[in-house]
């Protein structure tokens, strides 16, 4: 064996002890992460050197994996570690619901949209075009808006808990304006108006000449986790037809979950 490849093999094995390591402390800090976990916890619980610990422990708070109070001397979980658990999160979504779009559109003829929640926006997932040649929302995959904002939004926004409704049109009452000079009291009447009726039917509100029919999508534990909505031109659906749209929309989501 050649001197080279005796080095590379070595510092692959060190390569991949420090991952090893490195994962053991982020699980460690996870695992804790209701009450923080002190350095000397985690030296303990993982059996290595202090001076290891802490070298490991400050490379991931620069890269924002985890957070310090210097106050109480306890590590927690960082907002860069929370922003890959959103964005696979949002994959598992995309994944589970695509041959449902696919299906929808098949059915209908019509684009179908699927949103999850970004904060305090709604973001676009995942589009399935259909045969009619426009999009409800311009951008398409990826475009933000705030919540409550767009048929799947309002679906989303208006199942959610009445003090996490409250929030979000909190955070975003200035925001509205920009789209159509929209009020919170108009948003909570389409709220009232959306959790009567069991769906959101959109007639050209959010976009002039196009209709929109949304409901939302529940996970396991019967929380909101997403929404899909399909767009009408405004001439091709009526108030009657929107709950038919809603059912069967309702029907193949029932269908994945």
């Amino acid at each position: 064996m050649g001197k080279d490849t005796l080095n590379t093999k070595v510092n692959i094995q060190a390569g991949t002890q420090s991952v090893r390591r490195t994962t053991q402390i982020l699980k460690m800090v996870a695992k804790n992460n209701d009450r923080g976990i002190k350095l000397s916890e985690i030296v303990r619980k993982v059996t290595l050197p202090t001076a290891t610990v802490h070298r490991l422990l400050s490379a991931l708070f620069i890269e924002g994996f985890i957070d310090f109070d210097s106050v109480s001397k306890r590590y927690y979980i960082g907002n860069e570690l929370y922003s890959i658990g959103v964005e696979a999160e949002k994959f598992a979504i995309k994944r589970k619901y695509r041959f449902c779009l696919e299906r929808i559109s098949d059915h209908l003829r019509v684009p179908v949209y699927l949103i999850v929640r970004t904060g305090y926006d709604s973001q676009c997932i995942d589009y399935v075009e259909g045969i009619t040649p426009f999009r409800a929302v311009s951008s398409g995959i990826g475009i933000r808006t705030a919540l409550g904002f767009g048929a799947a939004s309002l679906a989303y926004l208006s199942f959610l808990d009445n003090k996490e409704i409250d929030s979000v049109l909190k955070a975003n009452k200035l925001r509205y304006k920009k789209y159509h000079n929209i009020t919170v009291t108009k948003i909570k009447k389409l709220i009232k108006e959306t959790r009567e009726r069991g769906y959101v039917y959109s007639k050209g509100f959010h976009y002039e000449g196009i209709d929109g029919v949304a409901v939302p999508v529940y996970n396991e534990q019967g929380v909101v986790s997403a929404a899909i909505s399909v767009s009408y031109l405004s001439n091709r659906i009526d108030l009657n037809k929107s709950k038919k749209v809603a059912e069967f929309i309702k029907s193949e989501i029932d269908l994945i979950n």
